[in-house]
């Protein structure tokens, strides 16, 4: 496609030291088809609509965040969870269950536990009984994707 007129090809022509190619060589102003209705729209039409994008210089930023950010996120609560193991059962089973038994899990005793954090597996633990007899979990192992 040519873009220039025939005169800009007059003038480049001349500046490089060329002789210009007589104007009949010359085609007229470049024109769009539109190949829906066959007809030639001149470029003038077709780059009235167009203008130049604009874009702004973006600035190198440091990679770590602003220590004020990182004071508001310190203070977010998260739901942590303990998940000693699961097990599937049946709703005729769910209903016949009564106080004294057992539901088996599907982990062994003495085996890492699931830490989550949001529902997120962060972590694997072992349960351990802390000075105050509650129950704790000691971290093992982080979890690098979690999942």
């Amino acid at each position: 496609m040519n873009d220039l007129s025939p005169t800009e090809i007059e003038a480049l022509a001349r500046a490089i030291g060329q002789t210009p190619p007589p104007s009949e060589h010359i085609s007229p102003e470049p024109a769009f088809e539109n190949k829906k209705e066959k007809k030639s729209i001149p470029i003038e039409t077709v780059k009235s609509g167009i203008s130049r994008a604009q874009f702004t210089q973006l600035n190198e930023k440091s990679s770590q965040s602003s220590p004020s950010i990182e004071a508001e996120l310190q203070h977010i609560k998260l739901h942590i969870e303990v998940v000693l193991g699961r097990s599937k059962i049946s709703l005729e089973n769910l209903l016949k269950l009564q106080i004294g038994h057992v539901i088996p899990l599907d982990k062994w005793a003495g085996e890492p536990v699931e830490i989550l954090a949001n529902g997120k597996k962060i972590a694997l633990g072992e349960v351990v009984v802390t000075e105050e007899e509650n129950f704790g979990v000691k971290i093992l192992e982080f979890i690098n994707n979690p999942s």
